[in-house]
């Protein structure tokens, strides 16, 4: 089965104009002006005048199991439903973990990605949580990292926040060193998902354990980075060193915290 889009406006993400794209499969078959198919082919076809075609979102942060759990058992979030990626455009998803590395298991992260991933949806995992030492489903974030394809890194973990385990600069350093390795094992990034709290100078930590050994600032992906002004600002020096990620879900229940993601995306 064919699907052809006609006269969408494509992006791809450059704009290319008013573009017809043919589909086959999970595969993008042609991107061009006009195309035209035997009538032998059974071909769905979609009028997209006056519409934008683009590629799917790919969010680096969803806690795909529900997160909450913050202000009590009532306050849990029920898991991600393939309907909320479809809605937001998102076609890939990075499952985590979140202050909750107590009730809720890396074991389950991984199922409900392989659940992602039988639906037609791209999902990928990091193992671990807020806490340093992080849940793991080997006993190892290394082994973990290594051994299952679908975890690409450890996260999110929490530095600069109360909610923190308050890791020392010899235990991130060596979680981070442990990941990098493993990366390498794997095949992957080994990436470190940090989340980046309210306290003051966040980077800090990380600016520590990269002055005190041989790892990158490449290594870590600080999210949360539009949580207040100051951490924006600390963000905009930091980036120019390494990656951050600024979160889009939360700004419209925080206005008078949170930076709109858009906004601070521009600058």
């Amino acid at each position: 089965m064919l699907t052809l889009f006609k006269n969408a406006h494509v992006y791809s993400p450059d704009d290319q104009g008013i573009k017809d794209v043919l589909v086959g499969g999970k595969s993008i078959i042609a991107i061009q002006e006009n195309i035209e198919l035997s009538d032998s082919f059974k071909t769905e076809i979609i009028e997209c005048k006056g519409l934008n075609l683009v590629p799917g979102l790919i969010d680096s942060h969803v806690h795909i199991t529900g997160g909450g759990g913050e202000g009590g058992p009532a306050s849990r979030m029920p898991e991600l439903e393939i309907s909320m990626m479809i809605d937001g455009g998102v076609t890939t998803v990075i499952g985590c973990l979140g202050t909750d590395g107590i009730t809720r298991t890396v074991e389950s992260v991984l199922m409900k990605v392989k659940s992602i991933r039988a639906k037609g949806m791209s999902a990928w995992m990091y193992t671990g949580a807020y806490q340093v030492p992080p849940p793991t489903i080997t006993g190892d974030i290394a082994k973990d990292i290594a051994l299952f394809e679908e975890i690409i890194g450890v996260g999110e973990i929490a530095i600069s926040d109360h909610r923190s385990s308050v890791p020392t600069l010899s235990e991130l350093t060596k979680l981070v060193a442990h990941a990098r390795v493993a990366g390498m094992i794997g095949g992957k990034a080994g990436i470190v998902n940090m989340h980046m709290g309210d306290a003051n100078d966040p980077f800090r930590p990380i600016h520590d354990v990269v002055a005190n050994s041989e790892l990158k600032y490449t290594q870590f992906l600080p999210t949360h980075c539009n949580r207040n002004d100051y951490i924006f600002e600390d963000a905009k020096s930091y980036g120019k060193l390494g990656y951050v990620d600024i979160t889009t879900s939360s700004y419209p229940y925080f206005p008078d915290e949170e930076i709109k993601p858009s906004r601070r995306s521009e600058e």
